[in-house]
């Protein structure tokens, strides 16, 4: 059964609140609690903190999924070498990665501010929906 069993357009911060407080085990997306909305699955973040708690933790496990000129903006390492890093399937050592930036919390920054917190929250369409405080990351 959903937790919501509304249209996503009709739903309403006070429903998502009451959804929230049923006293059940939840599934987690980047540590925010996913409730099902109409059949769809959307991880909730209460307010701009969390929401952005949990993007800043997307970014930094996935750092080494980013574009070989992006990293290179943040390193001294040259942009060729990321390219041929992720070219040759050896770019799934996130912890190496990030040994090379060298502000980590600064590339993170730039990275939301780039592309957004849906960018790295919403696995359907990378989109941030805000209903009353809370933000909503569809991820199916």
């Amino acid at each position: 059964m959903n937790d919501i069993e509304k249209p996503f357009n009709e739903v309403t911060a006070e429903d998502i609140k009451d959804a929230l407080a049923v006293d059940k085990e939840r599934d987690s997306h980047w540590g925010l609690p996913v409730l099902i909305i109409d059949d769809e699955e959307y991880a909730v973040a209460e307010g701009e903190e969390e929401a952005t708690k949990a993007a800043r933790q997307a970014v930094e496990d996935s750092i080494c999924y980013f574009r070989p000129d992006f990293l290179a903006a943040h390193s001294d390492v040259p942009e060729k070498v990321f390219a041929f890093l992720a070219g040759t399937g050896c770019f799934d050592d996130n912890e190496a990665y990030k040994a090379m930036i060298y502000d980590v919390e600064d590339f993170i920054d730039d990275a939301i501010d780039a592309d957004g917190r849906g960018h790295f929250l919403n696995t359907y369409d990378s989109k941030e929906h805000e209903i009353g405080e809370y933000f909503l990351y569809q991820i199916n």
